[in-house]
């Protein structure tokens, strides 16, 4: 079962490459890794211009590196769980339709280990 998972992972690391899917999470990650730190530079600009049209006054704290850190993960957390699972899915949905994926069923892996590939 070991090895299983071990080959499992070599074809969803190649295949991942060959789909562009890895620059697809690269690009992603790497978008959220520059906008969380503008964002949280720019947050207290945002607020004031909002505060003064509302005629609300809003106070905030010093914007550290942290907090951008802080945000960052917090944003990786719930968009990079729910990009896995799509990526996942369209790769499950395409070796579904070119029928790829029969081939590995009939052999003796299960489909909690199929999945468990594609997720990691």
């Amino acid at each position: 079962m070991h090895s299983h998972i071990n080959i499992l992972l070599a074809k969803e690391v190649t295949e991942s490459f060959r789909s562009h899917r890895f620059l697809i999470w690269t690009i992603i990650c790497g978008f959220f890794g520059i906008l969380s730190p503008l964002s949280a530079f720019y947050m207290p600009n945002i607020l004031a211009l909002i505060g003064s049209t509302q005629n609300i006054v809003l106070t905030m704290t010093e914007i550290t590196y942290r907090d951008a850190v802080d945000q960052y993960v917090k944003n990786f957390t719930q968009l990079g769980s729910i990009l896995m699972i799509f990526l996942a899915m369209g790769s499950v949905a395409g070796e579904k339709a070119d029928g790829s994926l029969q081939f590995l069923v009939v052999r003796p892996i299960t489909y909690r280990l199929i999945l468990c590939s594609k997720m990691l």
